[in-house]
């Protein structure tokens, strides 16, 4: 007798209900469960429309592509790309479902904030030693041979902050994920860098040592 796992009914039920997710969540629907957007699409936080009691599905987000969108097949396999290529510089959140006739997929959910709420909204800042983790994490997605092509501060995210010391504002460490690979590219030689430096100023996020 084979045995399910407990990922296993949690995919059938992510499965079951996902027809009805996007029904209800396309464009800018269920904005109790809403993550962030981007020109691809939306994304919201997984749950079961049937019983708004049932929190198994909390660990998951479902991204809806914008029906306008057109390299759907393209993230999906930049986005596995990436979270094959194992790196210590940043994380990606896993796939756990893909489904183009609804025109979603389902991943795992980071319990997290992006770069923009940590910097524009919570003003805070970080030194320079995590401005340099920041940067060499995209260098590193780069010697993936991935272009990531949008790095502004929504398409990469923070986990388990540090900061230099209690009550600073200032932080020292932090899980980074970088996500949202909808404009990248597999390109051999590439370099986000350049970019991300428009958005990731050095004199506006980066504390002076004192």
């Amino acid at each position: 007798m084979s045995v399910v796992s407990f990922r296993d009914l949690v995919l059938e039920k992510i499965k079951c209900v996902l027809p009805r997710v996007v029904e209800l969540c396309y464009g800018s629907g269920c904005t109790n469960y809403y993550l962030g957007n981007g020109k691809d699409g939306w994304v919201f936080r997984m749950f079961n429309p049937d019983d708004v009691f049932d929190r198994s599905l909390d660990r998951y987000a479902v991204k809806i592509w914008n029906k306008s969108f057109r390299y759907r097949v393209r993230e999906i396999e930049i986005h596995r790309h990436v979270a094959d290529s194992a790196s210590s510089r940043f994380s990606v959140p896993s796939i756990v479902h893909v489904d183009h006739d609804l025109g979603c997929f389902v991943m795992d959910r980071v319990f997290g904030e992006t770069a923009f709420r940590t910097f524009v909204r919570r003003k805070l800042r970080m030194n320079v030693s995590m401005h340099n983790d920041v940067m060499s994490a995209f260098a590193e997605l780069n010697k993936c041979g991935v272009h990531h092509n949008d790095p502004h501060l929504g398409n990469f995210m923070f986990t388990d902050l540090v900061f230099v010391s209690a009550g600073s504002d200032v932080i020292e460490d932090a899980v980074i994920w970088i996500i949202d690979f909808g404009r990248s590219n597999l390109i051999a030689f590439s370099d986000d860098r350049p970019d991300l430096l428009r958005y990731l100023r050095e004199d506006q996020y980066v504390a002076t040592a004192p």
